[in-house]
């Protein structure tokens, strides 16, 4: 009895031990599998820091255990990602992305606002993906030498104004004092009225759920506009209420971008807390 006791005791040891075993190859495969698929998408999808119509980048999206993978421009995809987590549970979002469609994009941050997922960038989240998916985050991870870059959004001043004028002539239009040029305008400028004003209510509507201050996506347009996208460091980011950030030291300063970014120094402005103009624009 005391043998079989013994050998009873000893084959739970050894049980417990190969599943100890098999969860860590599994972990370590994991995390091998990630890194691959990161070094493969990423560096082709991001050769380039445009987001410009020419240069689109198709999404791609995988699933390991709890992480989900997104690579690639912010459209339609989104809706097939988000289907097929119906049936997982995934609090991981590992993201590389220039930017892509508003409507989308807001889509993609409710996901992630509501189901608490942790975004973390190992390359590059501009754009749409810096305005609504790195916002939206739980947690935020900014891995060394990545970068959030943003560059405008709905509510940027020259978009707003548009609407101002196309408004400005609609009532003209209604009490009959347009010109032809005014009337004509408005025919042409319809839809992309309409457009925009979905998106602008649909964008304002997103921050004030997430409770994070829109203006971190017109930083670098008002009252000054830079004409160049820019990097916020964590400080700047955490004014505006975007909150439980990881990142390097010294992240979005002139040093972090002259240190893993000195090509792009002369293409991005840096934004942190160490000019006086700076902290008084942001309250």
């Amino acid at each position: 009895m005391r043998y079989g006791v013994l050998s009873t005791n000893v084959l739970s040891a050894i049980c417990a031990y190969q599943t100890y075993l098999i969860s860590m190859f599994l972990k370590i495969y994991t995390q091998v599998l990630i890194t691959f698929l990161l070094a493969v998408l990423s560096n082709s999808a991001m050769s380039g820091e445009s987001d410009s119509g020419q240069n689109r980048v198709p999404a791609k999206f995988y699933f390991l255990d709890n992480t989900a993978l997104y690579f690639g421009d912010i459209d339609e995809t989104v809706n097939h990602f988000i289907s097929a987590t119906a049936d997982k549970e995934i609090n991981r979002l590992i993201i590389n992305s220039r930017g892509g469609d508003v409507h989308f994009g807001i889509v993609f941050g409710y996901w992630i606002h509501e189901n608490q997922i942790d975004v973390e960038v190992t390359s590059l989240c501009m754009s749409s993906c810096a305005n609504y998916i790195f916002t939206a985050a739980r947690k935020k991870v900014i891995r060394p030498s990545a970068l959030v870059i943003w560059h405008g959004s709905a509510e940027q001043k020259n978009l707003r104004e548009k609407n101002e004028k196309y408004e400005e002539y609609l009532a003209l239009s209604l009490s009959g004092k347009t010109s032809r040029e005014q009337e004509e305008y408005l025919a042409s400028d319809k839809l992309r009225y309409e457009n925009f004003s979905r998106l602008l209510s649909e964008q304002r509507q997103f921050f004030k759920n997430i409770n994070v201050n829109e203006y971190v996506t017109r930083l670098g347009q008002e009252p000054i506009n830079y004409k160049r996208s820019w990097v916020a460091t964590v400080e700047v980011m955490n004014k505006m209420n975007i909150q439980s950030i990881s990142a390097p030291a010294g992240y979005g300063s002139p040093d972090y971008m002259q240190t893993y970014h000195p090509a792009q120094i002369d293409r991005l402005v840096s934004f942190g807390l160490n000019i006086q103009e700076e902290i008084k624009k942001l309250d």
